[in-house]
């Protein structure tokens, strides 16, 4: 991948940020990225090279932000994952709550969450202190983008393999993405994966390449299965391929993250061998997987999440439900209503993080010596 005349890779990251920010004001502006993503040559092309959209008012508008906000945006993923290396080892059981809320960072500022307790304060810190310590040219290098489109190029033809189609043309690009997507977009007007060029240096990846591949390949060759079995198709396929779960809310992590990889490799094989021969497959292959879509996923993995930074001991339900909905968390916004709220409530009793006691209307968060052993994974 060849320089650019309009600046370095750190520059053209910059620049992918502040088209990012753009979207968040006018989120059909995407239409003309891509139309100029899939035009350019390079992998990682200088999209502010375009003058219709270095002059879009919305890219005008955002300029001007103040740089912390572009940092956060161009350093959050690095470190979310510094971070989350960190507290792997002593607190593997909050890697996964903490990534979800911090994704906030992608949308340009930190969680704003109403009376946050000691955990979040800490894991707030650290965070700030990671994202003071990075620099773009320490961890973002174009040689690494070159590598992760390799691997990219590599994934497909095990999509592909595994699934029994191939793609009559695909090509990947570094650079914005759609809004409400995490991290990758699919165009399947134009055959064509955009990944944001922080995503590589993730802790998502390279599950989300394989994610989204496989989520247009479903798309193409069978898109008159459900919005919600594209999905889970698509999650368990990352297991099926890399041998590990996605580790993003909504993903399903808990269940896929048990689940034996030989199994979703046979239960990918005996589906995509159904597809091929008759259209359709036995959704009871699909049965470890809630009746939820991939949106009421991602609410409660954000809720739950929440919840975890919100509560104190003997909080009562209600100040704590007024609590979530005060707080914003998440690369995208989330849905909130008390049924949600009171379905995650129950999940996080489940994994033993705290007890509901309905006589009193309170909660009482358990001992952090117990449910340490009781959540010893991720």
């Amino acid at each position: 991948m060849s320089e650019t005349r309009t600046g370095s890779p750190s520059e053209r990251l910059r620049d992918t940020a502040l088209v990012n920010l753009a979207l968040q004001r006018d989120p059909s502006f995407i239409v003309r990225v891509m139309h100029e993503l899939s035009r350019s040559l390079e992998n990682f092309p200088s999209i502010m090279s375009c003058k219709d959209i270095a002059s879009n008012e919305n890219v005008l508008a955002v300029n001007g932000v103040a740089p912390k906000i572009i940092d956060y945006h161009v350093g959050s993923l690095a470190a979310i994952k510094v971070v989350v290396d960190d507290i792997r080892v002593s607190m593997p059981w909050a890697c996964l709550p903490y990534a979800d809320v911090m994704l906030s960072l992608f949308r340009g500022f930190f969680p704003k969450l109403f009376s946050p307790n000691a955990l979040y304060s800490f894991l707030e810190a650290n965070t700030e202190r990671s994202l003071l310590a990075g620099n773009p040219s320490s961890w973002f290098t174009e040689d690494r983008l070159a590598g992760a489109h390799r691997t990219l190029v590599d994934l497909k033809e095990a999509v592909e393999s595994m699934w029994g189609v191939k793609f009559p043309k695909l090509t990947f690009k570094f650079g914005p993405v759609i809004q409400q997507d995490f991290l990758a977009s699919a165009s399947a007007y134009d055959d064509m994966i955009v990944v944001h060029p922080s995503a590589p240096f993730s802790q998502y990846w390279p599950g989300i390449g394989v994610f989204t591949m496989t989520r247009l390949l479903l798309q193409k060759q069978f898109p008159k299965i459900s919005e919600r079995f594209k999905d889970q198709l698509a999650i368990l396929s990352v297991r099926a391929v890399i041998g590990d779960a996605l580790q993003s809310p909504g993903a399903c992590f808990d269940i896929l993250s048990h689940h034996p990889v030989d199994h979703a490799q046979y239960q990918i094989e005996r589906i995509s061998k159904d597809l091929n021969l008759c259209g359709d497959f036995d959704y009871k292959l699909l049965h470890m997987f809630p009746e939820s879509s991939f949106e009421e996923n991602y609410n409660l993995d954000m809720i739950a999440a929440l919840v975890m930074f919100l509560i104190d001991d003997n909080l009562d339900e209600r100040d704590l439900f007024a609590r979530v909905s005060a707080s914003s968390a998440g690369y995208r916004q989330f849905d909130l209503n008390f049924m949600l709220f009171q379905k995650a409530l129950v999940y996080l009793e489940k994994i033993g993080f705290l007890k509901h006691d309905g006589e009193n209307n309170s909660i009482i968060v358990e001992g952090d010596a117990e449910f340490k052993k009781r959540r010893s994974v991720t």
